[in-house]
């Protein structure tokens, strides 16, 4: 009879797990859906897992893509902590990008908006409540031969081309701690060529660590695939992965790997 019965609670507590994986897998869904592979002629891959290896949980990272008359714009970002609060903040992040993108004349003028989102949610919290998040800014003119970066306390994405480098900026404080009254946005622009990658990620990417304390080399496992003759985003994040797993780091955190291609000769 005890078998039976704890046989029977096991059973509760395995169906009741399963629904809480479902309905957290609906709201990843909806926050943040599957991107198309081509975004106005531009390739598109891109990689997201929660820190403790589920899938099916929503963490804080987010990331979206988004075609506008200025160009291609894109954002990724890390809101700090994993609860339910990181979740809502990620959700009025993500609104305000995309819809703030499409009409927002300058990236000056859209991590504004974003600012202000966050300070609008941390409005009435107490000062253990309230949060913040890091974030990248990413503008490809129209005519793909100009890359504009804002930082906001996150790191640099990576220009590929030969080799990978970073399109290092002055960065701005993390997003809910920058007062633009006081501070004036540092846009960083780069030229582009046909073909040339574009990686934006977060630190939990570089951050994983191997069993002899290592973190992730990603500008040199980009490089070597980038010497092989792999460009297209999607193969490339698959191989990021295996490169990450293959060599026994792990994550501490929630890891996204965005990577976008311009169409052109070098493109493969």
């Amino acid at each position: 009879m005890l078998c039976t019965v704890l046989a029977w609670a096991r059973n509760r507590i395995v169906v009741r797990l399963l629904d809480m994986t479902l309905v957290a897998e609906t709201v990843q869904g909806a926050i943040l859906p599957d991107l198309p592979p081509v975004i106005g002629g531009v390739k598109v891959g891109v990689a997201y897992r929660t820190h403790d290896g589920s899938p099916g949980l929503v963490g804080g990272d987010f990331y979206d893509v988004q075609e506008t008359d200025a160009g291609i714009r894109a954002v990724v970002g890390d809101v700090q902590g994993h609860g339910l609060n990181t979740v809502h903040l990620t959700e009025a992040l993500l609104g305000t990008f995309r819809e703030r993108a499409l009409d927002d004349p300058d990236l000056a003028t859209l991590t504004a908006r974003m600012e202000r989102r966050v300070r609008l949610h941390n409005r009435g919290l107490d000062e253990w409540e309230q949060s913040f998040a890091t974030a990248v800014l990413i503008e490809i003119t129209p005519r793909r031969d100009t890359i504009r970066v804002v930082l906001c306390g996150h790191p640099a994405p990576l220009l590929v081309r030969g080799t990978a480098e970073p399109i290092a900026a002055r960065p701005m404080p993390p997003l809910g701690l920058t007062d633009f009254g006081l501070q004036r946005t540092v846009v960083r622009e780069a030229a582009l060529m046909p073909g040339d990658v574009i990686v934006a990620f977060t630190d939990g990417f570089i951050e994983g660590r191997n069993a002899d304390g290592q973190t992730f080399p990603l500008i040199s496992m980009l490089n070597a695939h980038i010497a092989s003759g792999i460009r297209d985003p999607d193969r490339l994040h698959r191989k990021l992965k295996a490169d990450f797993q293959g060599g026994g780091y792990v994550r501490t955190d929630d890891l996204t790997v965005l990577i976008m291609q311009l169409p052109g000769s070098q493109a493969r």
